[in-house]
């Protein structure tokens, strides 16, 4: 696997937070709406795992690495999630002592 194709960006899995034209959003409205459409698409990855998890693809080494390939994005991205959310929940709260 070329490093190329390991840096590159996945636009499907980018989120564009910049509001409209004309459009007013709070910063809570976006993380609420990143963190709604990332849960969706961890839950549709992890379905898409389940089903290449069929006997006949573990016999397969080209699928064996694909599953691969899969889990590790997924887990990179719930791990990645949870470590935002806990960001998140401190800058609150710092910001909340402070104020």
């Amino acid at each position: 696997m070329s490093l190329n194709s390991i840096t590159k960006v996945n636009p499907s899995h980018s989120v564009d937070i910049s509001p409209g034209i004309g459009e007013v959003t709070s910063l809570n409205d976006i993380m609420k709406e990143s963190l709604a459409t990332t849960t969706a698409d961890i839950n549709a990855e992890k379905r898409n795992i389940t089903k290449m998890m069929s006997p006949e693809n573990l016999a397969d080494p080209a699928a064996i690495g694909l599953i691969q390939k899969s889990m590790l994005i997924y887990s990179n991205t719930v791990a990645f999630i949870g470590t935002a959310a806990r960001k998140i929940v401190a800058t609150a709260e710092t910001l909340l002592r402070s104020s």
